[in-house]
């Protein structure tokens, strides 16, 4: 056989190799790539995710600076796993997801807008519910002296808590005790009800959260820590300390209180779950045809006059996420 035949025969060769490694990326690569496509496209077919117009729960709230938006889940078998909404108005458009969350806070009414369900309040004088914008429309205000507790949070069998509140004080002076200030009081508390000591590093005997001196517009302090393996309890008060030689002087405003598990999380304040009370878990319409209301602060997404809103749904396909194209834009009237 002469070298020209060889030449040919190798050549033939190596063209059915790449053929073969060509067929193998599309089977491998290409072809999943559109399969994935198609599924998805599918998958935000069958979400079916409308916004509702006609119940009245999609519209302009202005005296809370809040777009309320009704949303309605379809038919379709469908991993939803969250909603983009997006809002426009003056010329703007701003977007905020709403996600179901995996932890919630352990505090109930931790925004006040109950009164002091859930609470018990001390001290003369005593603390009192005013008004406030920082989340939903009611904090607790500390004139001069008095506490807050909610008793004690169940922390058994957990690594971290984290504990956040938002604090605005005026003319906080310490007093003769290190902890004669504004302030949350906290100790653990093991199976016997007993308060525990003894701590050593990682872990602290004293998991306070010190809100300082001095005068401070509204600003969210936290904190995390470790739980000790013997503790089952954390108990706390929130105020500012009346006791003792010197008491602490001035006054202090509190709003939504969070004690989570693990570490401190954002605050969300672009989103809430309208039929449930501040601070809680947000969840998303899981049954077909079930509709969610969800309240969206204008004010914290950048928005001054909503105009239209619209919601676009995110899936999961197989590992990854996808968001879907949006609803038709609704045009939002005022509430009421």
């Amino acid at each position: 056989m002469n070298k020209r035949g060889v030449s040919a025969i190798i050549a033939t060769v190596l063209l059915v190799v790449i053929v073969i490694a060509a067929a193998g990326i599309v089977y491998t690569a290409v072809i999943p790539l559109i399969k994935g496509q198609i599924e998805a496209k599918q998958q935000c077919s069958n979400v079916g995710l409308q916004i509702n117009t006609v119940s009245g729960y999609t519209c302009y709230d202005e005296a809370n600076k809040e777009v309320l938006v009704q949303i309605q889940r379809g038919t379709g078998e469908v991993n939803l796993t969250g909603i983009q909404v997006n809002v426009e108005g003056g010329g703007m458009s701003k977007n905020a997801e709403i996600r179901e969350y995996l932890k919630s806070n352990f505090l109930k009414n931790a925004g006040f807008e109950k009164g002091f369900s859930n609470w018990t309040s001390s001290g003369n004088p005593s603390p009192s519910i005013v008004a406030s914008n920082i989340e939903g429309k009611s904090a607790v205000y500390f004139p001069k002296g008095g506490s807050i507790t909610a008793g004690q949070i169940n922390v058994n069998g957990l690594n971290r808590i984290s504990i956040s509140a938002y604090v605005k004080k005026k003319d906080i002076v310490i007093g003769s005790c290190a902890w004669c200030t504004a302030y949350l009081l906290a100790r653990w508390v093991n199976a016997s009800g007993q308060d525990i000591y003894g701590l050593v590093s990682p872990y602290t005997n004293y998991p306070d959260l010190n809100f300082g001196t001095g005068t401070a517009d509204w600003k969210r302090y936290s904190t995390t820590f470790n739980v000790p393996p013997n503790a089952v309890g954390y108990r706390f008060l929130l105020g500012i300390s009346a006791i003792n030689a010197t008491p602490t002087s001035g006054e202090m405003w509190l709003d939504a209180i969070k004690i989570e598990e693990g570490v401190v999380t954002d605050f969300n304040f672009k989103v809430r779950d309208y039929s449930e009370e501040y601070g809680s878990l947000i969840t998303l319409p899981k049954t077909s045809g079930e509709s969610r209301t969800y309240a969206i602060n204008i004010a914290n997404l950048g928005i001054t006059n909503p105009e239209k809103i619209s919601a676009a749904p995110i899936i999961k396909v197989g590992t990854s996420e996808k968001p879907c194209d949006a609803s038709f834009p609704a045009q939002l009237e005022k509430c009421g």
